[in-house]
């Protein structure tokens, strides 16, 4: 098993909840450096987060590649590559991405400020994380 991490740089933007953003991305790095959180929830809210990220390389046709979730706060939405996934739950801990993954990609991220109940995903961490043994489609 091989773990690739998705900290460091991402975007985030809020929006009335169910609709995507249309610009106004702002810049924030995961985990959070700083002391102050740069959004807090107003009710009503969704934030999104998004990253890109290029598809692991050496990838073979048995390999499974999971979206892996620890310390998550909330349900959330989650887009890769324009393709809606089923929502996450936070007990689940990963989803496998396998058959969207492309050369460069695009996770967005969608939590409804009332869902996270005070807990955001600031110090969350995500990996991908590819496992031997299951089949590529």
């Amino acid at each position: 098993m091989h773990t690739i991490g998705l900290m460091g740089p991402w975007e985030y933007a809020t929006t009335r909840p169910d609709t995507p953003p249309q610009g106004g991305w702002h810049r924030v790095h995961l985990p959070l450096r700083e002391a102050e959180p740069p959004w807090r929830p107003v009710p009503g809210e969704s934030l999104w987060l998004r990253r890109f990220f290029h598809s692991p390389t050496g990838l073979e046709a048995q390999n499974a590649v999971l979206l892996v979730f620890s310390s998550w706060p909330a349900f959330c939405q989650v887009v890769l590559n324009e393709t809606p996934l089923a929502r996450f739950d936070p007990q689940q801990a990963a989803l496998d991405v396998t058959h969207l993954l492309q050369r460069r990609n695009c996770l967005q991220l969608q939590l409804a400020a009332e869902a996270c109940r005070g807990r955001w995903p600031w110090q969350a961490h995500l990996a991908l994380q590819i496992r031997p043994g299951s089949p590529r489609q």
